[in-house]
């Protein structure tokens, strides 16, 4: 008894031995658990640092990690609801599932942390992260009442600039660029997390890349490299960027540098590729084409079925393309899916593939259908069968027609009909309509296809100049009016168009187009009057040869419509045909006289203006010889004193003198060659007079 006493005074009671074992068991249980979940979710975040994109998704391993850290952290909360890791467990889950990309799951443990704990220090991280997961939830509005509530819990800290930031990720997803810049900005200024500092400026960066400030881009990518130190990959992407945005603010010899020096700085990057690939892009800008073509060859040799060389291949396309050497552009073109099927540009390579084969085929169809009816014209109805076989000529000459130089990036689905019994017609009439149906068609592939205006208004203005009597001159000439638009340059031009085709065709749904356009009144009777006077005028005009008979019935729909939008351009018709046809200059005068003083602000009025002044300006008195005023009038009654105008009336009251006019006056507006380059250009896609340029690109 003694010893145990002494025993006993020595060491405490067993009862209280046990208690307090029994205590640090316990927690050292949960405590184990929550270490152990914290190291495997560590475990995990390592993988998360070595994706190759930003935007991959986790792997299996990667998962299989997520799983575990979750399943051992919600055993802790079942297992010790009190202990003190509970709200740290609650937010590793929430994370667990947010980096699993099950942000619904995620969104559900953030709320139960910062509804059930309130008080607990983990809140303003656990909005932080409630806030990310609406954000990839597009539940923008619900995200930035998180962030408002964060801010005016914590007023100032670390915890308020990664609000910020994470506004300004809100605006940039809401393409609200500026506000996001503005965000950002303020954000990477004060940002204590070097990492995400160094993001904060990356996404300033690309706000000003969409707002193509690109000078403040790469001032932005510069800062970025430098608040970063020890993530390679971020101080990649940033210097790379940098380069980029040099690049579009035409520093080109700064950029190369700045690649150049990533060359060996990053020579054992798995993004190297990318580097060389802008070092190609920057020789390109400059000019250098022999040079860039060996540096994306040398891409495609060295780093096979990557992203760098699937660019490379469609670099190389854009290039074959823009030489004419089409059949090596679409060669190009093709080799983009084979060398990676996840290229961000492997559906503009297969869009101008197929857009360059339809092109190809159309030429090929119109030139048949050309030289078909030509022979037909001629006469020549077994030669026009021989060409309408015969595939190689038709190939041989679209090969001497002059090709386009560019094809857009956003291309349309255009599949040109390969007609098959026109091209075998012996009526030049169809083979007249088919050939200005595949020039429409042509002419849509340039605009919607090729962004080229200016090759789309040739072949319209083709259509409704040299096939006016075809159902698709109305649509040309719509077209045309599309084209032209509503700049200041061009709107007379394009009104002018308007009226053409209101009158005369105005029972056409582009006809009616046009007149709501115009603002004119648009009657039942008026569409369908204008058909039966006009088309007998012409039937009497063109085919029968009575142009007396056709004055007769311009005068009798002017009586009977004097109010209608048609009636200036059957006026000038009258006096056309008087002038021209019938050599009365009395009667001509004085239906152009009329012309003025009826319709003054009309394009016809303008065009006879000058005419109608300079044949009556001699009958003004001469104080130098008055002797000759009354020959002057008497001269002023028999003939005009001016040159007569040779231009042709066209077919179906397409006033072809008058459009012939518009479209020099069209052209002429158009940007024209340099000098020393007018003498060589040549015209193969139609025969043209010497003195006439082709239209060159509008300025839109």
């Amino acid at each position: 008894m003694k010893r145990y006493h002494l025993f006993h005074k020595k060491f405490p009671a067993p009862a209280a031995v046990v208690a307090a074992l029994l205590i640090l068991q316990g927690c050292g249980g949960y405590y184990n658990t929550f270490y152990n979940t914290k190291k495997i979710y560590k475990e995990a975040a390592e993988e998360r640092k070595r994706r190759t994109g930003a935007g991959d998704r986790p792997g299996s391993g990667e998962i299989q990690k997520y799983d575990k850290a979750i399943e051992k952290a919600s055993k802790l909360l079942q297992l010790h609801p009190k202990s003190r890791y509970v709200d740290d467990a609650l937010l590793l889950i929430g994370e667990c599932f947010f980096y699993k990309q099950e942000y619904l799951k995620a969104q559900r443990k953030f709320q139960e942390l910062i509804t059930l704990y309130p008080k607990s220090g983990l809140v303003p991280r656990a909005q932080l992260w409630l806030a990310k997961t609406n954000i990839e939830l597009n539940d923008y509005a619900g995200a930035e009442n998180t962030l408002k509530e964060l801010e005016a819990r914590e007023k100032k800290g670390e915890m308020v600039n990664q609000a910020r930031y994470l506004l300004g990720e809100i605006y940039f997803r809401r393409k609200e660029y500026i506000q996001a810049a503005k965000e950002y900005e303020a954000a990477g200024r004060k940002l204590g997390d070097a990492k995400i500092r160094s993001e904060a400026y990356m996404r300033l960066g690309e706000c000003c890349v969409e707002l193509k400030q690109f000078d403040l881009a790469a001032n932005a990518f510069h800062r970025a490299g430098s608040a970063i130190k020890n993530d390679i990959n971020l101080k990649f992407e940033a210097r790379l960027q940098y380069a980029i945005a040099l690049k579009n603010h035409q520093k080109l010899n700064q950029s190369l540098n700045t690649l150049n020096a990533m060359l060996k700085e990053f020579s054992t990057h798995r993004d190297l590729p990318r580097v060389k690939l802008e070092i190609a892009e920057c020789s390109r800008a400059q000019g250098k084409i022999e040079t860039a073509v060996k540096q994306y060859t040398g891409i495609i040799e060295n780093h096979q079925r990557t992203e760098a060389s699937a660019a490379a291949f469609f670099a190389l396309g854009e290039i074959y393309e823009n030489s004419g050497d089409f059949a090596k552009a679409k060669e190009n073109y093709d080799n983009v899916r084979r060398e990676s099927s996840r290229s961000e540009k492997l559906t503009e390579a297969e869009q101008r593939s197929k857009a360059i084969g339809s092109f190809i085929k159309l030429k090929e169809t119109v030139a048949i259908l050309e030289r078909q009816l030509t022979a037909l014209e001629s006469g020549k109805v077994g030669a026009a069968r021989r060409l309408a076989d015969n595939d190689d000529d038709g190939k041989k000459l679209s090969e001497e027609r002059r090709p386009i130089s560019r094809i857009p990036r956003r291309a349309k689905n255009a599949s040109p009909e390969m007609i098959s019994g026109s091209l075998a017609s012996k009526d030049p009439e169809k083979v007249a309509a088919e050939l200005a149906k595949n020039k429409i068609l042509l002419a849509e592939l340039f605009l919607f296809n090729f962004n080229r205006p200016d090759s789309a208004m040739r072949e319209y203005l083709d259509v409704f100049e040299f096939y006016p009597q075809t159902e698709y001159a109305p649509q040309a000439m719509y077209s045309l009016a599309y084209i032209l638009g509503d700049a200041p340059a061009t709107l007379a031009m394009r009104d002018s168009i308007l009226q053409v085709l209101a009158g005369n065709y105005g029972g056409t749904p582009q006809g009616l187009g046009a007149k709501r356009r115009l603002g004119q009144a648009d009657t039942l009777t008026a569409s369908r009057a204008l058909p039966a006077l006009l088309r007998q005028a012409e039937e009497n005009l063109f085919k029968q040869k009575n142009p007396e008979r056709a004055v007769r019935l311009y005068q009798e729909f002017l009586q009977r419509q004097p109010d209608s939008p048609y009636a200036a351009q059957t006026l000038y018709a009258v006096g056309w045909i008087y002038e021209h046809e019938l050599s009365n200059n009395k009667q001509a005068l004085a239906a152009y006289k009329k012309l003025i003083e009826t319709y003054p602000n009309s394009p016809m009025a303008r065009r006879v203006r000058p005419k109608v002044t300079a044949v009556e300006q001699p009958a003004k008195p001469n104080p130098v010889a008055p002797d000759t005023v009354a020959s002057a009038e008497t001269e002023k009654q028999t003939e005009p004193e001016e040159a007569e105008d040779e231009t042709p009336l066209p077919s179906r009251l397409n006033y072809q003198q008058m459009e012939q006019e518009r479209r020099q006056q069209m052209e002429e507006k158009l940007k024209k060659p340099p000098k020393d380059k007018e003498k060589n250009k040549k015209d193969d896609d139609e025969e043209e007079e010497e003195d006439e340029e082709p239209p060159e690109p509008l300025r839109f």
